[in-house]
């Protein structure tokens, strides 16, 4: 299984797009299973490991108000149904409690506005103000919001391009799948912003099909416009970024808080080789471990790969993650007193990895692959070093709740573990690994890791 416990927050930067809670982008009359993941666009990345998002398309279409009323940002009906039906429907409790509340500043910044913003509030998931869409978008072609089909059966106002030999028309507020198949692309639609009219506080500013804002805004009861959430969130809660329309790509897997993240070994090194581009920027005080634990003395089946997926992840960590090859603990078919001498022990956990960090400045990134087994009495689960026999890995084996317990003291500034092993006792043909058991018998206790101080 693959665990994983952080993510360092470098690994993120402004313009990235992240993966994050479920909706429906789908036409939900064409399709069984409209959710799919969500996709945001980092607008700011700060030092503590949060960002500020934007959704990257157009989510829902909602009226500002669901009554034609003066209003204003903190009486919409909109900023309800954002902190409340949409919260619970696109996230999972735990998911929710990545997203911060953040101080919402109303204040109008154009003298030019008849109107005020309101109070200030605080907000799980606002929208951007006027001048806001402006700061965060270099351009209106950057602001432009792409329509999906959910959207587009809400009857949300959409245009979409069909190039002809004479040039290029526009189809104005059409059904997005009956657009596509007349050959129309590059769908796009206008969205809310929180600010209220310049001149009406029963209009809300907008940005149009183009990408353009406009401050005298639209009727606030119209539920033809869109809506795309920002908020802020803990960069270390995501389960899966991936920058897909950037030059680079990068994906990693988390831990959020309480809640393991798993996923196959394959999938593990599917991951690991995806981030291979080269890193834009060095880390020169982070620290790698890297184990692979490939042949064993007890005369338990070789771990094949073992030896080529650490190699390729020592490759990744300094090629996309920036480390030095200097600071890369890199060790093959290692023994238990190995293992100690780099992690320590029960009773001191101030051996090389801790020697090693710098506090407060080093991000640890740890990956492991080779046999995992569990204690035939207690179920705990242990890595199995070169020279431990399974059958009584209680002695010879590496426990993980020593190993998780010894890094939550590191004075690291962030801790990533990656573990590619199976802990039933099995090896990867499943085979049993310990001889007194059978496969049905054989469970592990997984510990729940705890972030690094």
């Amino acid at each position: 299984m693959l665990f994983a416990v952080s993510v360092p927050s470098f690994a993120y930067e402004a313009g990235d797009v992240i993966k994050f809670g479920r909706y429906s982008f789908d036409d939900p009359y064409e399709t069984d299973d409209p959710e799919q993941p969500i996709k945001w666009i980092i607008l700011e990345q700060y030092n503590d490991g949060t960002a500020l998002i934007i959704s990257k398309y157009a989510i829902d279409a909602q009226p500002y108000n669901a009554e034609y009323k003066k209003t204003n940002w903190e009486k919409s009906t909109l900023r309800k149904w954002l902190n409340t039906n949409f919260l619970s429907k696109a996230f999972t409790d735990v998911e929710q409690q990545n997203i911060i509340t953040s101080f919402v500043d109303n204040k109008i910044k154009d003298r030019k506005w008849k109107t005020s913003g309101g109070k200030n509030t605080y907000d799980k998931i606002y929208l951007l103000s006027y001048w806001e869409a402006k700061k965060f978008f270099s351009d209106n072609e950057d602001r432009i919001a792409e329509a999906t089909p959910f959207i587009s059966a809400k009857k949300a106002y959409t245009i979409g391009n069909i190039k002809k030999d004479k040039g290029s028309y526009k189809i104005y507020k059409s059904s997005i799948n009956e657009a596509f198949k007349l050959g129309a692309t590059d769908f796009s639609t206008n969205w809310w912003l929180r600010t209220p009219g310049e001149s009406s506080y029963t209009s809300a500013a907008r940005v149009d099909f183009q990408g353009a804002t406009y401050g005298y805004g639209q009727n606030v009861s119209d539920d033809l416009y869109t809506v795309r959430p920002v908020m802020k969130i803990k960069l270390s809660g995501i389960n899966s970024s991936v920058a897909s329309d950037k030059k680079h790509t990068k994906t990693t897997s988390t831990l959020s808080e309480n809640n393991h993240y798993r996923e196959t070994a394959d999938e593990a090194f599917r991951l690991a080789k995806s981030i291979a581009p080269q890193a834009k920027r060095r880390n020169p005080n982070a620290i790698a471990v890297i184990i692979g634990a490939k042949d064993y003395d007890a005369g338990i089946t070789s771990v094949a790969y073992a030896h080529n997926d650490s190699a390729a992840v020592r490759d990744i960590v300094i090629k996309t993650l920036g480390y030095s090859k200097d600071n890369i603990i890199y060790e093959e078919n290692p023994t238990k007193g190995k293992l100690e001498q780099i992690f320590g022990t029960k009773d001191d956990y101030k051996m090389q990895l801790y020697n090693w960090i710098k506090p407060g400045k080093s991000d640890v990134f740890i990956y492991y692959t080779g046999h995992g087994a569990p204690d035939q009495k207690t179920q705990a689960a242990y890595f199995v070093p070169k020279d431990a026999d399974p059958n009584y890995v209680r002695a010879g084996g590496y426990a993980m709740e020593t190993l998780y317990s010894n890094l939550a003291k590191l004075p690291a500034r962030s801790i990533t573990v990656v573990t590619d092993a199976c802990f039933s006792g099995q090896d990867g043909s499943g085979k049993m690994i310990i001889k007194s058991a059978s496969p049905l018998a054989v469970s592990a206790k997984i510990p729940v890791a705890e972030t690094g101080a």
